[in-house]
C-alpha cells in the first residue's frame, strides 16, 4: 500500500460525511450572498412606508 493510498483511506475513515459537508457549504453560499440584499430591501420597504404614511 502506497503512502497516497493510506492517506486516502485514512481521510475516508476520519470523516465519512465529508462529501455531504462540501455539498452543504455549496448550498449555503447563495444564501450568504443574498441575505444582505434581502435585508436592505426589507429596510428600504420600512422606510418607504414611513415616508408615504407621513405624520
Amino acid at each position: 500500500m502506497t503512502l497516497r493510498e493510506r492517506r486516502k483511506k485514512r481521510k475516508k475513515e476520519e470523516n465519512p460525511d465529508y462529501r455531504w459537508d462540501v455539498i452543504e457549504v455549496f448550498l449555503w453560499v447563495p444564501e450568504l450572498l443574498l441575505y444582505p440584499l434581502r435585508f436592505l430591501l426589507w429596510m428600504a420597504r420600512g422606510v418607504m412606508r414611513l415616508l408615504q404614511n407621513g405624520p
